[in-house]
């Protein structure tokens, strides 16, 4: 009887694995017996034994070593994006997909493989990250975990992509899906290939004295915003007060630098806090002249000759908002225009144009995460300092907008747009924020003109118009980026009231002091209920109300107008509000009894 040797031993077995790899991924683990596969590596049944102790071990080899080969496949690949694209591309072929038995076990074998012993799954498991931990290293992080995790989530669409073109009986749409799944991963890619030009909170620590936390924001050429850097603002955010200073720590210090190993990083953060300069900006003309210091003030909006709308305007809206909704002494704002035929034209465009630079393209899952970012940036003065300093700036500019109107719709300040001409974008949008708007009638026009610069609203104007008009008027208007005449925003109920333009700011005057006389707080509340609690579900809007209704109910001012009421009812034998002449007297004094204010 003839004897082999040890090394002919190993390349039977080699065979055995070789053949089985591509019959496997054919015919799957449990289409393919003992018997064929020792039929394709040219042998009988009777040999398999001296190879493996079971199905399940000749399965687990395979598996193993097709990994290895893949592996191999994707490091053949040039360095950087260029290889990275390169897999991509070949993984989500026409030629990958038609060849499963040449192609990737984890689209073949997959579903069988969680089905499959644990020895099957270890295989996989350790053969796998071997795969995705070389995919991992072209992205050149100093955090590898971060790198295989997200190299793993794109490998696991890139499968998931692949086995449903292959399960489609419709060729067209097969290709199709594979199309779409190439653009989804390179897109996936290229965030993964910008986490190493991360802007990012590099360092959050004590100092040695523990009273002040050290922050080193890392701001490269290029800033893109990813959800690390959303976990360290969170982080963040709630270790700290909404003024910046840290719970049980004195205020932060920071600084801002540019790309940096981990290591210098942390000693630039504790030896410096001066941020280096980031380059000149250009001089904005927007201002607010504000008139008076209690009551009623007066807001003039100075957008220079064209009555424009920038940052300055922004950081000054700011302010006086921040000013008024804080002030117990200030009861209304109204704001105006300085042109003489114009509320507020519309933004400049030259700082919306530099906003929207020096970012790589993304779609609206990254954008809505970008705007997420910029929400919590804001709410840490430090930070938002840091970021501000970066190409983020004008997204933060806008966010902070955002929430400046949000504070007008919150609070118990009454703001009422007199609006001396016309506004466009997001002229028309800061009126919309207002809580009433009074219009001049003539050859004025409001509305949302943004897509007749290929852009949407971006001042709210999307979400308050079709609030005050109605979703199909609003949308009409704003596909179309046609704006309302006065009496066409009347009738819409986009502006409350048209007068002749003469007489716009003294009637909104007039009707800021109206409102002025009543309770503060109560219009706040009001104010929240029908703003905020109105688009909610009616279960969760009448929550919201009832939690307002119970705050002022245990009030000291309305304690003591209810007590007054129910002592004149008593006294007099009708119902205060039931009198009309005290009725009267109540709707123009704001108050029934008592006084204006706690």
């Amino acid at each position: 009887m003839a004897r082999y040797g040890k090394q002919h031993k190993q390349a039977t077995r080699q065979r055995i694995i070789e053949a089985a790899g591509g019959r496997l991924k054919r015919d799957g683990i449990h289409g393919s017996g003992i018997a064929t596969l020792m039929a394709d590596a040219g042998m009988t049944n009777g040999a398999f034994y001296a190879h493996f102790e079971s199905k399940d071990d000749l399965v687990a080899t395979a598996v193993a070593q097709q990994l290895g080969e893949q592996r191999e496949s994707f490091s053949a690949q040039p360095p950087g994006r260029a290889g990275l694209e390169k897999i991509v591309r070949a993984y989500l072929s026409v030629e990958h997909r038609d060849n499963p038995e040449g192609g990737c076990p984890s689209a073949a074998l997959l579903d069988e493989i969680g089905r499959s012993p644990h020895a099957t799954k270890r295989a996989y498991t350790d053969g796998l990250l071997l795969v995705i931990d070389d995919i991992a290293a072209r992205l050149a992080s100093d955090d590898p975990h971060w790198a295989r995790m997200k190299t793993l989530s794109v490998f696991a669409l890139m499968v998931g992509t692949l086995q449903v073109s292959r399960a489609l009986a419709n060729r067209q749409l097969a290709d199709e899906v594979l199309e779409q799944g190439i653009q989804n991963a390179l897109a996936h890619e290229e965030a993964l290939m910008s986490r190493a030009v991360d802007l990012r909170l590099d360092a959050i620590e004590p100092a040695q004295d523990d009273t002040v936390l050290n922050v080193t924001v890392v701001a490269p050429p290029l800033n893109v915003v990813t959800t690390e850097f959303i976990r360290d603002l969170d982080g963040l955010t709630a270790a700290v007060d909404t003024d910046g200073t840290p719970n049980g720590h004195t205020p932060i210090r920071g600084g801002i630098m540019q790309e940096q190993s981990k290591q210098t990083a942390r000693r630039s953060a504790r030896g410096s806090t001066k941020a280096p300069e980031r380059g000149g900006t250009s001089q904005s003309v927007g201002h607010i002249a504000v008139e008076g210091q209690a009551g009623v003030l007066v807001a003039r909006l100075d957008g220079g000759p064209h009555a424009l709308f920038d940052a300055s305007i922004a950081k000054e809206l700011k302010e006086l908002v921040d000013r008024a909704d804080r002030d117990p002494d200030i009861h209304a704002v109204v704001f105006t225009g300085t042109h003489p035929d114009r509320f507020l034209s519309h933004s400049d465009v030259a700082w919306l144009q530099k906003g929207g630079t020096g970012f790589p393209p993304i779609n609206t899952r990254i954008a809505r995460l970008v705007a997420r970012t910029a929400r919590l940036i804001n709410r840490v003065p430090i930070v938002r300092t840091l970021a501000g300093m970066t190409r983020l700036k004008t997204l933060l500019q806008l966010d902070s907008f955002h929430a400046t109107f949000l504070k007008m719709n919150a609070s118990g300040t009454i703001f009422i747009a007199a609006i001396n001409g016309s506004a466009l974008a997001v002229g028309a949008e800061l009126a919309w924020a207002c809580d009433l708007r009074i219009m001049a009638d003539g050859d004025f026009v409001i509305g949302l003109t943004e897509v007749l610069l290929a852009l949407t609203p971006g001042g709210g104007g999307s979400q308050r118009l079709p609030r005050l008009i109605g979703t199909q008027q609003a949308l009409v208007a704003v596909l179309e980026g046609r704006p309302f005449t006065p009496a066409e925003a009347l009738s819409l109920g986009a502006v409350d009231e048209v007068v002749p333009q003469e007489e716009v700011l003294a009637r909104s005057i007039e009707r800021a002091e109206f409102l002025s006389l009543r309770s503060k707080k109560s219009l706040g509340a009001i104010k929240r209920s029908i703003y905020f609690g109105s688009s909610l579900s009616l279960e969760h809007g009448l929550q919201f109300e009832h939690a307002e209704f119970l705050v002022r109910d245990q009030s000291k001012e309305a304690q003591g107008r209810m007590l007054e009421y129910i002592a004149t009812t008593d006294a007099t034998g009708e119902l205060p509000l039931l009198d009309r002449e005290t009725y009267a007297r109540a709707l123009s004094a704001g108050r029934i009894g008592g006084s204006s204010s706690e």
